[in-house]
């Protein structure tokens, strides 16, 4: 038993703890290391077995989950910090049937979800300091909290302490475009958010409400085998753009079946809002989307305005993601608005608009990723109002600028023999410069 008595310091009692155990000191270096944790950390070294729900312990490798932690604490000033990592540091490849849809097949590719904590007192400390930390999911958030082993040390060291928490976290993917690192694209913690709908039971699941992207998953898809319950995840102003980019390649990924992955509105209003900053180079991507009525009431507009296309050329001249991560229905409303503006620029003998107009299209049809469900999407997305036209018509309508855009049709003309039939799938997006 190890008790904490008046004499000691927070400190004195970690450091008798930690002798008492006489557990070595783990190092950076060592690729089988369950955390991190500096010399002054060593409770860490004792809280190193800590684990899901399901009590796996890494160190006897029993059980079904791996928890694998790197921390800090400093109980002398009464703070404790907690970075772990779920199932491990090295995440897991996501791949999951989804019910309801044919039971195809979803890959996310690699993913792992982090915690953190951040306690004062020995509040913290109740946490960390004890033979297994549960992480439970319960009403979308996700709670700790820290099983005392009696055997080990005495209760009384934490007594009065609070033993649960809430633990904050992210969601992380391996982003091709970052050369495979761990990005994090929405946090965690909503709980009660977003009310129950289609896609409660679905194991990976992205929805729309109230001008924010959420995503619900199943603890067990997102955290490793073994682990139970639901998270509700959400995307953060300062994540939009991993977010988008996520969402791009997992569609494209899925050769543009969207529905497996995301909401049909939720997609709707995604397009719309991305389209919308792409026409007001004054317009924050948070606000297009927090303002989705707005952008979606401007998606289904049917009229063209020529005062749109000159911010809408600075932008993609300026933003090179917007061309970049555009999906299909988003490419193809742009280049028909391009398309047109280059007609009227060469009826009015408007001829910087004109030459602005072709590079811009160009810009955008390189970044078509095959010749597959990528470019077939962008043809029948070449409205100017968000409706779904034939394969067919969207190409004879490129064709219809052979005197107007020239490189633009021996783009159309190439594009056979430099695109692939479907891309790859978890790789950078391409910028195929063909004509």
């Amino acid at each position: 038993m190890h008790e904490r008595n008046s004499a000691d310091s927070a400190g004195g009692w970690a450091t008798a703890v930690n002798k008492k155990l006489n557990v070595e000191t783990a190092t950076s270096n060592d690729p089988n290391r369950s955390y991190d944790a500096s010399a002054s950390a060593q409770l860490l070294r004792y809280c190193g077995g800590a684990s899901l729900a399901t009590n796996f312990n890494p160190k006897t490798l029993k059980g079904g989950v791996k928890g694998k932690l790197d921390g800090e604490i400093a109980l002398a000033e009464g703070r404790a910090e907690l970075h772990g990592y779920l199932p491990d540091a090295e995440g897991c490849h996501v791949k999951f049937n989804a019910p309801g849809l044919q039971n195809k097949e979803v890959d996310l590719g690699g993913m792992r979800a982090t915690i953190e904590l951040a306690l004062g007192g020995f509040a913290g400390a109740s946490v960390l300091a004890c033979a297994d930390i549960e992480f439970n999911p319960q009403g979308g958030k996700l709670l700790a909290r820290g099983t005392m082993d009696k055997t080990s040390f005495g209760v009384s060291a934490f007594a009065g302490a609070k033993l649960d928490c809430d633990a904050n976290g992210k969601l992380e993917w391996k982003n091709p475009e970052d050369g495979g690192e761990f990005k994090e694209f929405c946090t965690v913690g909503c709980g009660g958010a977003i009310a129950a709908g289609a896609g409660a039971e679905a194991e990976f699941r992205i929805e729309f409400h109230k001008g924010k992207f959420y995503i619900r998953a199943k603890a067990g898809v997102v955290c490793g085998i073994g682990a139970t319950g639901k998270l509700e995840y959400e995307v953060d102003a300062d994540l939009i753009w991993e977010f988008v980019q996520f969402v791009y390649h997992k569609v494209k990924d899925l050769r543009q079946d969207y529905a497996l992955l995301i909401e049909e509105d939720a997609y709707r209003y995604f397009c719309a809002g991305l389209a919308w900053y792409a026409h007001h180079e004054s317009v924050d991507l948070n606000v297009a989307f927090e303002n989705s009525q707005d952008s979606q009431n401007w998606w289904r507009r049917e009229h063209f305005n020529m005062d749109d296309v000159p911010s809408l050329i600075t932008q993609l001249d300026t933003e090179q993601k917007i061309a970049k991560f555009a999906p299909p229905p988003v490419r193809g409303r742009l280049i028909e608005v391009l398309r047109f503006a280059a007609e009227e620029a060469h009826k009015t003998g408007n001829e910087d608009l004109l030459v602005r107009s072709e590079s811009s299209l160009l810009t955008l049809l390189n970044y078509v990723q095959d010749r597959g469900a990528d470019y077939i999407a962008t043809l029948r997305s070449m409205t100017l109002d968000g409706s779904v036209i034939a394969e067919a018509e969207g190409e004879r309508q490129l064709a219809m600028l052979s005197s107007t855009c020239p490189r633009v049709v021996a783009w159309l003309e190439n594009k056979d023999d430099a695109l692939p039939q479907y891309a790859e799938i978890n790789t950078p997006v391409r910028d195929y410069d063909i004509a």
